[in-house]
């Protein structure tokens, strides 16, 4: 009986997930650089998402989608908001991931999507709310707490709101909570490039 409800609790989440969110997944992609990995997300016109400290120091590498390994290169990056946005040689065969708006209500559920460093060919969706969020006093960068607990290798994955639209990219955990940032810097650097 323990291990029927035990399978039970770990299963749920899977089952819980909104339709868009189950879809925007697809669009989650393993980056690799020469100084490491994370994860990032497709934004259409050959450009995804992630975070800065993924790919700091590097200026190419490749990404992973399925079966679809594509050469990229660093396009832009914001360090004081962990933003950072890559080129791809080519589009892969996802769907982009619609930039939705960051609302930073407490109590909202977010979807935090990204590969696990330890397994990298499993990718991982957590869910949790938002319990609290900051912003320095000219709101050029907030970082957001969410109660979700993502792992290492999820740097740069998707937070993505119920409506499966990129909110926010995962910066760190620890192992019970998410901190998630970069919508104002990946937001920023689309609107400058």
């Amino acid at each position: 009986m323990r291990t029927i409800l035990a399978w039970l609790f770990l299963c749920v989440p899977l089952f819980a997930q909104p339709e868009p969110v189950k879809q925007a997944a697809n669009s989650v992609g393993l980056l690799y650089t020469d100084k490491g990995a994370g994860s990032c997300v497709y934004i259409g016109n050959n450009l995804c998402a992630s975070a800065y400290h993924v790919v700091e120091g590097s200026t190419s590498g490749k990404v992973i989608f399925g079966e679809e390994q594509i050469p990229m290169t660093v396009k832009m990056f914001d360090k004081k908001t962990d933003a950072a946005i890559v080129e791809l040689e080519k589009a892969p065969s996802v769907k982009a991931v619609k930039i939705g708006k960051f609302n930073s209500r407490s109590g909202k559920t977010l979807y935090c999507i990204g590969y696990d460093r330890a397994q990298a060919d499993k990718k991982r969706i957590f869910f949790g709310k938002t319990v609290n969020a900051w912003a320095n006093n000219d709101e050029s960068t907030s970082f957001h707490l969410i109660a979700s607990p993502a792992v290492s290798g999820n740097s740069g994955g998707a937070v993505l709101d119920e409506d499966g639209q990129l909110v926010a990219t995962i910066t760190a955990t620890d192992g019970t909570n998410t901190w998630s940032s970069g919508y104002l810097g990946f937001k920023k650097l689309l609107e400058n490039k």
